[in-house]
Parts: structure tokens; sequence; C-alpha cells
């Protein structure tokens, strides 16, 4: 976004088993936080929204946008 280089890492929590998506500019502690599983994705930016494509376990495509105004939190905060 603008000149702001971001990132998008997948992550698991093996412990819920669940899957996420962080959202964070380059070299930030903090991210948006998307409960989101994915094998495999790209996401764009728009004017509004961040619109991730990923691909789950399966192989099925899924499509979600995420506001570029979403709250964020510590990276660390989703108890990895």
């Amino acid at each position: 976004m603008g000149n702001t280089l971001w990132t998008a890492t997948t992550t698991t929590d093996k412990t819920h088993t669940k899957n996420y998506i962080l959202l964070r500019p380059w070299g930030s502690k903090d991210c948006i936080i998307v409960n989101f599983g994915a094998s495999g994705l790209d996401v764009i930016a728009t004017d509004k929204e961040f619109v991730i494509a990923a691909n789950n376990n399966k192989g099925a495509l899924q499509v979600v946008g995420v506001p570029l105004n979403s709250k964020t939190a510590p990276c660390g905060s989703i108890g990895l």
C-alpha cells in the first residue's frame, strides 16, 4: 500500500488446530490476524481491502476480503 511493503505469512496454532494468515507491514511486530487456513496464497491490496486468494489443504480455492483498516495485534498474540 503506497510505499509501504507488506508481508503475508501463514501459521498454525497446533494446540487449537487453527490456521492463520498474518498481514503486516515489513518490520512491524503488529499484524492483522486472519483466521483462514491456506496451503498457498496470493494477496493484493485494493484501495479498500486486502484480497486473499488461497488454496486450502484439499486444493479448493477460497477468496476473502479483509479491510485495510482492520484492527492489528501483536503477531505472537494468537498463542503460538
